[in-house]
């Protein structure tokens, strides 16, 4: 309907009115193809840029705020980070400015989503509560219908779920998605509903539950299958196919998670790419293939601009466990120790609580077992919740282990 709008806007004369009415069907086609195309289709940023133009010599500040937060996801999903947080940036600027509290919640739940992917998960998290916060579910659920895609306070609850995990606090981390998708389920609006889906399912991921990860998965790939949401349905494949993997089924799985990593990247997302290559390499490395999981992780950064990334640490605590599985204790050792370095930088306890765990393996087998147990102990104490998840039961087994 907006691209049949937009055609026939030549037959009205040219006035600041028709001006208003483009850039009206504008804003409306690029929601549009985001949620049927993806975040990162070209044509998504054509539309935008057309749209800020007219935004600009309209001067519609609202307008500019939506139009400034779909340019900032166009670039952040396609790995150009710092062009998205100066985007966003501009958007939390003018929406501190204009007083409009709807304005402001998009505009902190945006830099809040840009600074999770960057790695600066402290930030992230304050934006984020401050979005949930303002947000009054009696004025602001018709968000939106005025800016495209999910419900906010969804979309705050279900990234602070991530934050909270690299935070270490894998319990919270859960009860934020859970809070997000029973939202979601509230408001029975689909991409919200799909969008929720997707992160309730990667937090399972996160917590190393694969049996709740595929269900949530696969309930969430028959949903954005029959709303045609693309993008969750990749996400539901590579986590479908993950969860196969840990459970055993290493064939089903490694084919899963490479064909929703293909369907990802084929509609231009990059974002999350690194994420998905953890996870085909770890079950690359389950079956055996550690040259091949190598070969995955070493592409996990292709395309990216080279700004500081969510998965800084991550990617090298899977280097250093493909090391240690090809038996070169000192490659892994390396990599361990960048893995913490960056972790901290970040403060990332439950990644810095991975590599922990594998540096202390290191120096087990080099006869150094009691300062490996206390290295570890001093990590795994720092937590408060979610001893029962898998990295924290696979650390307690360690150094139980280790003693």
């Amino acid at each position: 309907l907006a691209r049949r709008g937009l055609e026939q806007l030549p037959a009205l004369p040219e006035n600041a009115e028709r001006m208003k009415l483009e850039l009206s069907f504008q804003t409306t086609f690029a929601s549009s193809l985001f949620l049927i195309k993806g975040y990162g289709d070209p044509e998504v940023e054509r539309v935008f840029r057309r749209a800020q133009e007219l935004a600009h010599q309209t001067g519609q500040s609202e307008q500019l705020v939506g139009i400034l937060r779909g340019l900032a996801f166009f670039h952040e999903i396609r790995g150009q980070m710092s062009v998205g947080r100066g985007l966003a940036e501009q958007a939390l600027e003018i929406a501190r400015q204009s007083g409009d509290a709807g304005l402001l919640i998009v505009s902190l739940h945006l830099n809040g989503d840009v600074s999770l992917w960057m790695g600066d998960f402290v930030r992230s998290c304050g934006l984020l509560r401050e979005a949930i916060d303002l947000y009054n579910p009696q004025r602001d659920r018709s968000l939106p219908e005025r800016f495209g895609a999910y419900d906010l306070n969804v979309g705050c609850r279900m990234f602070l779920a991530h934050d909270l995990w690299y935070l270490g606090y894998p319990d919270r981390a859960l009860a934020s998605s859970q809070e997000a998708l029973r939202w979601a389920r509230q408001l029975n609006h689909p991409y919200s509903l799909a969008a929720a889906g997707t992160h309730a399912a990667w937090i399972h991921v996160r917590r190393g539950e694969p049996g709740m990860a595929l269900e949530r998965a696969q309930e969430n790939r028959r949903f954005a299958d029959e709303h045609h949401f693309p993008f969750h349905v990749a996400h539901a494949k590579v986590v479908c196919g993950w969860a196969r993997s840990e459970q055993g089924d290493l064939d089903r799985g490694i084919a899963e998670l490479q064909e929703g990593i293909d369907l990802y990247r084929s509609i231009g997302a990059i974002t999350e790419y690194p994420l998905m290559t953890i996870q085909l390499a770890s079950a690359l490395l389950r079956a055996g293939r550690p040259d091949s999981a190598m070969e995955m992780l070493e592409t996990a950064l292709n395309g990216f601009d080279g700004s500081p990334l969510f998965c800084d640490a991550e990617l090298p605590v899977w280097k250093g466990e493909v090391c240690l599985a090809k038996g070169s204790a000192d490659c892994a050792e390396a990599f361990f120790h960048t893995a913490l370095e960056n972790a901290r930088r970040q403060q990332a306890k439950s990644v810095e609580l991975r590599a922990t765990v594998g540096l202390s393996r290191v120096m087990a087998t080099q006869g150094c077992r009691a300062e490996a147990s206390e290295l570890l102990a001093s990590q795994y104490s720092w937590f408060s919740e979610g001893l029962d998840t898998a990295e924290l039961t696979s650390a307690r087994r360690l150094m139980d282990s280790l003693s």
